[in-house]
């Protein structure tokens, strides 16, 4: 403690942050060096909202959904210009930035669909790269980069990487053809020294013959020149027709990895075993293609009969990332689930355990059944709440039911002997007071299985018989019932 001769000890845990770059601000004595030393125990670098371009989207999504109920105005939905226009900031102020300038478009637009207008982005202020910070390189090397660049980034992924780049899916699968991305070096090496070999003995066995045959130097050296280019120029031919084949081949397996199976390799050789490879590769395509329509169409089927039901149902996917819920979600957690998109389990309160997922919360009221299915090739996990209360009640509403139904068949069992009995004596008897009491007793078991029927009625599900009646009947029938005074 300042000013205090003893030493007092405490727990703390320091957590900082900042937007500086600690080696400059070392070097020029802005910031003292032991100090950074004594607080840098664990660094993390938090990469800016513009070097996480594919979750620009998803953030101003967000960020819309909430300000929309904010300020309770209808959804809206991002045009393709603002999508573009939002990749292409600069967001100097990262998620901050981001959430005012969504706050402030929501409040400006005025129809269904966000514009650029309603963004009010300038061109000034879209994230442009000066000519100093691009190193000059031809137009093919500057493609080759960023299509690798593009490829790396979305992990292998070619769609991902097609859409990335504003480009077709068959445009980047014939520009990755042309391109050593995906070859292989030790095929094409093998190919060389195979060929080159017999290039070799071949010119030997020429050199031989000329040379016995008794040719003027110049001539052999002359043939064996024109021979040797004409065998580099066959070398290199096959060469790239094997290696063409082959690269065709590797990108219709890559296709078919991140199932994209509307992409076919043409074989550049109509016989043999390469164009039998490649018809079954065109084969397989297809008949993935076929599983792969069955399971969108299952899927959809399946997101139709979530929207149907009234009891919660979540999908995460396989990042457990929230992709989807239907309208019983805010009974859940009390709002939309378009709030919540991309949420993890963890921040919606769930827990998984031994026993599978739960909700701590709500433990006691809630059961959460889950269940896994295929959706776009990816693995995708569907939990389904089932409210405990509901049940519960249901349960015993149901055995009220059969409690009532059971009690009134026995006492009506029990009263029916009974009344018989009253009734036959009442008329053997010659009394007047024993058959008044008789009668007394009769009529009040009449009374009571008139009881039990009618609250035994009660208790049974009511079925509406619906039917279609005229109007101009129906009011007259109801005239006939009043009579008119004058």
């Amino acid at each position: 403690m300042l000013g205090s001769s003893q030493t007092q000890l405490s727990s703390i845990r320091l957590i900082s942050a900042t937007i500086g770059n600690f080696k400059e601000l070392i070097e020029k004595a802005l910031f003292r060096e032991n100090l950074f030393y004594r607080i840098n125990t664990i660094e993390f670098r938090v990469p800016s909202l513009k070097e996480r371009t594919l979750d620009i989207v998803p953030l101003a999504e967000y960020f819309m959904a909430m300000y929309c109920k904010k300020y309770s105005k209808s959804n809206l939905t991002l045009s393709c210009e603002a999508i573009c226009a939002l990749q292409d900031y600069h967001w100097l102020g990262n998620i901050r930035e981001l959430s005012h300038l969504m706050e402030r478009a929501v409040l400006l637009c005025r129809d269904d669909v966000l514009s650029v207008s309603a963004l009010n982005i300038k061109p000034s202020q879209l994230a442009t790269a000066s000519s100093a910070d691009l190193p000059m390189m031809t137009l093919e090397k500057a493609e080759k980069q960023l299509i690798t660049q593009a490829i790396d980034q979305v992990s292998q992924h070619v769609p991902k990487a097609a859409k990335l780049l504003g480009l077709t899916k068959s445009s980047l699968y014939r520009r990755l053809e042309n391109m050593p991305i995906f070859n292989s070096k030790s095929l094409s090496a093998y190919i060389f020294y195979c060929l080159g070999c017999f290039a070799l003995l071949f010119l030997l066995s020429v050199f031989w013959i000329l040379f016995i045959a008794d040719w003027q130097a110049w001539n052999i050296g002359l043939t064996l020149v024109v021979l040797g280019l004409f065998l580099i120029m066959g070398i290199m031919g096959f060469k790239n027709k094997v290696m063409s084949s082959f690269d065709r081949a590797l990108l219709h397996i890559e296709a078919v990895k991140v199932e994209d199976y509307n992409q076919y390799a043409k074989s550049e050789f109509k016989e043999g075993v390469t164009a039998h490879f490649h018809n079954e590769l065109t084969m397989l395509s297809e008949k993935m293609q076929t599983h792969k329509s069955q399971y969108d169409q299952h899927a959809l089927l399946l997101y139709q009969l979530i929207d149907q039901l009234d009891t919660p149902m979540l999908v995460f996917n396989k990042k457990q990332k929230l992709t989807y819920a239907n309208a019983a979600f805010s009974t859940l957690f009390g709002q939309p689930w378009q709030m919540y998109r991309l949420a993890s389990p963890r921040l919606l309160g769930l827990v998984y355990t031994d026993k599978g997922w739960i909700l701590p919360s709500k433990e006691q009221q809630w059961h959460v059944s889950q269940s896994a299915f295929i959706d776009s090739g990816e693995r995708h996990q569907l939990l389904v709440f089932t409210n405990i209360d509901s049940a519960i009640r249901a349960s015993q509403l149901n055995a009220w039911q059969q409690i009532i139904r059971v009690m009134g068949h026995e006492i009506r069992n029990s009263l029916t002997p009974v009344s018989s009995l009253a009734e036959s004596l009442a008329s053997k008897s010659v009394s007047a007071r024993e058959k008044q009491a008789l009668a007394v007793i009769s009529e009040r078991c009449h009374h009571l299985q008139d009881f039990v029927n009618r609250y035994s009625s009660l208790s049974q599900t009511l079925n509406l018989d619906l039917q279609h009646i005229s109007v101009a009947m129906f009011v007259e029938r109801l005239k006939c019932l009043f009579s008119q005074k004058n």
